[in-house]
């Protein structure tokens, strides 16, 4: 995915998960400009929802979404949860 989007992408160790997170879950960051990001999203989704789908009995086990919160253009690029 990283060689066909350019995009940096990787998956963030349980040390470096915002304190937000649960033990349980995992994340992805994804770093490149706004075309290689959304390419690289669709890759990271498409793979995920592959893999979710081959599980058996994989639909009962997803949530409900939560709705999009768009970032306002003038928030800080730092990431705040560099350490947990």
């Amino acid at each position: 995915m990283r060689r066909l989007t350019k995009a940096y992408i990787r998956i963030l160790s349980k040390e470096n998960l915002p304190q937000i997170a649960s033990d349980e879950d995992e994340m992805v960051q994804i770093s490149g400009d706004l075309e290689t990001a959304k390419d690289a999203l669709v890759q990271v989704t498409t793979r995920l929802r592959a893999n979710a789908f081959d599980r058996e009995g994989a639909m009962a086990a997803f949530m409900p979404v939560m709705s999009y919160i768009p970032v306002p253009a003038d928030a800080s690029d730092s990431l705040p949860y560099d350490s947990r």
